[in-house]
């Protein structure tokens, strides 16, 4: 009863959807060559020889999906071609799979999203009708009481195809796990020492909680500069504020000047600071300002940015997004309340940057609710809109000041939460000047917790 993916779409897709299988090759900023299988094995379960039309694209799935059972990997063309030699006999077949290999691994694929979406879907849909028709022949041929058990049995087994990616791990003798270690750690920018202490790996998000007018956006700021001047291609986005106000934090961080004397003194700011832009743009490092929407820019609109931003640049190494209140969520669905929606939002925006086509460090923020408005120092529980997506993030920090900080330029700065490293860790009084864009924080910062709100 099934159809072929030829008879469904065309004979290209066949091709395609096992390019997308068995991935591409990247290689990532420490020059370590990647494949990205993710797609291939959210979907090996589904995928089945029966939806293909030649015998040799056939025998390719039915060798992905040996290779898949015994080793729980994707093969690559490699490790294909290998077991091609093993099983088949003959060596004209053995030469026809290795020129079908050959085409699959050459071939373009320029929406590669809608043909592993479509293929996902027409897989899944392919099943449910399998089971549905199973079914109906069972009750058909008067075995009712058989067909009932035929047909939990039947959804058991479709349920183990949708759900075949989720595998557990054990821990077994003589095996190693290896440990992901490819995620180049990127800094912030705040000060040597806390640098040290908190940073951002490659596909993780570091989550500020911050009062309206504390300095998010000069955070922001510090951190894109840094890695700006480091050679990295940075991307940031924002919503409330100008394209005029962030250039002029960009400038007076450069300038080592203040707002204002940037303003008054454009021609001398512009003499300063332009060697140091050619500096960065010969070691590779881009800043890109994107102004979004506060209103109905979703997770989509972000990857469409992260997609034309790597067309023009090549790549994509820091990410600033300023802030997660004002993104909306992508799906098509009915919300109980904002919270339930924040909460998708934050679990896209996440999904995005782990993505291994950007796997892209990500600095954000939300803002805290009345609360943390002149509080010492603000947590979590301070947090405004739906404090599941602090829950979520790997790592969150805040910001807070009290009015007599604000006067005195200075700031309280919590690391609420590291996954990678120490948290509970508070750094009072530091440096944190809006009018010069400038953060300090050092080890002479730190302060216990219990003592500093006694």
């Amino acid at each position: 009863m099934s159809t072929t993916i030829k008879k469904y779409f065309d004979e290209e897709y066949e091709y395609q959807i096992l390019k997308c299988v068995i991935g591409d090759v990247v290689e990532d900023s420490n020059g370590k060559k990647l494949r990205d299988t993710r797609y291939g094995e959210s979907i090996i379960g589904l995928l089945d020889p029966k939806y293909f039309s030649t015998s040799f694209l056939k025998k390719i799935v039915d060798l992905i999906k040996h290779h898949y059972s015994l080793y729980r990997t994707i093969p690559s063309y490699r490790e294909i071609k290998a077991q091609a030699q093993l099983k088949l006999s003959s060596s004209i077949e053995k030469e026809a799979l290795v020129d079908e290999l050959i085409r699959i691994a050459n071939l373009e694929i320029k929406d590669k999203r809608f043909v592993q979406d479509a293929h996902r879907q027409f897989f899944t849909q392919q099943s449910i009708l399998e089971y549905c028709y199973n079914t109906i022949d069972g009750i058909k041929s008067g075995k009712e009481i058989q067909s009932v058990d035929s047909m939990m049995a039947s959804l058991r087994d479709f349920q183990r195809k949708l759900y075949y990616n989720d595998r557990p791990v054990e821990i077994i003798p003589d095996s190693q796990y290896q440990f992901d270690d490819k995620g180049e750690v990127y800094y912030l920018g705040w000060g040597d020492y806390f640098d040290q202490i908190f940073n951002v790996k490659q596909g993780r998000l570091a989550l500020g909680i911050v009062p309206t007018g504390v300095g998010k956006t000069t955070s922001a700021v510090v951190s894109a500069v840094y890695n700006f001047l480091l050679g990295k291609k940075v991307l940031m986005i924002f919503f409330e504020d100008y394209y005029e106000d962030i250039v002029k934090k960009i400038y007076s961080k450069l300038s080592h000047m203040g707002i204002s004397t940037v303003i008054n003194n454009q021609d001398t700011t512009y003499q300063i600071i332009n060697p140091k832009v050619k500096s960065a743009y010969d070691k590779g490092g881009r800043i890109v300002l994107i102004k979004k929407n506060q209103t109905n820019t979703t997770t989509n609109d972000i990857r469409l940015i992260f997609d034309n931003y790597i067309a023009q640049h090549g790549a994509l190494d820091f990410v600033v997004l300023d802030y997660l209140d004002c993104l909306r969520s992508p799906f098509d669905k009915k919300y109980k309340d904002e919270y339930q929606e924040q909460s998708d939002v934050m679990i896209d925006v996440i999904t995005l940057i782990s993505d291994l086509e950007y796997y892209v460090p990500c600095l954000s923020y939300i803002q805290s609710g009345r609360s943390g408005i002149n509080k010492a120092i603000v947590e979590m529980e301070n947090a405004g809109g739906s404090i599941k997506r602090a829950f979520k993030a790997p790592l969150v920090f805040s910001f807070s000041k009290t009015p007599t900080q604000k006067s005195n330029k200075k700031a309280n700065v919590y690391i609420d939460k590291n996954r990678d490293g120490d948290a509970g860790i508070l750094f009072k009084d530091v440096l944190f000047d809006n009018g010069s864009v400038c953060i300090e924080i050092d080890e002479t910062n730190i302060e216990g917790m219990e003592a500093y709100l006694s």
